[in-house]
């Protein structure tokens, strides 16, 4: 990827649902198949979940990110 991110578990893509709640975007799934009724798309680079020990992020890039979501 663009970012040369090693520790991509911690992290995903959101998008608004046409309901009005975001929605992880699934990597694996085909992305006309998630955003079909979605006019305004906007999506979000996030953590998905934080490591009960910081000290587990073994990437500067990877505490550099996780820091900007705090």
């Amino acid at each position: 990827g663009h970012l040369k991110l090693l520790e991509k578990e911690y992290f995903g893509l959101e998008f608004r649902h046409h309901s009005g709640h975001y929605v992880w975007l699934e990597l694996l799934k085909p992305l006309v198949k998630q955003i079909k009724y979605t006019s305004d798309l906007f999506f979000r680079f996030i953590v998905k979940f934080f490591p009960p020990d910081p000290g587990q992020l073994k990437r500067g890039l990877t505490r550099h990110l996780f820091a900007l979501q705090i």
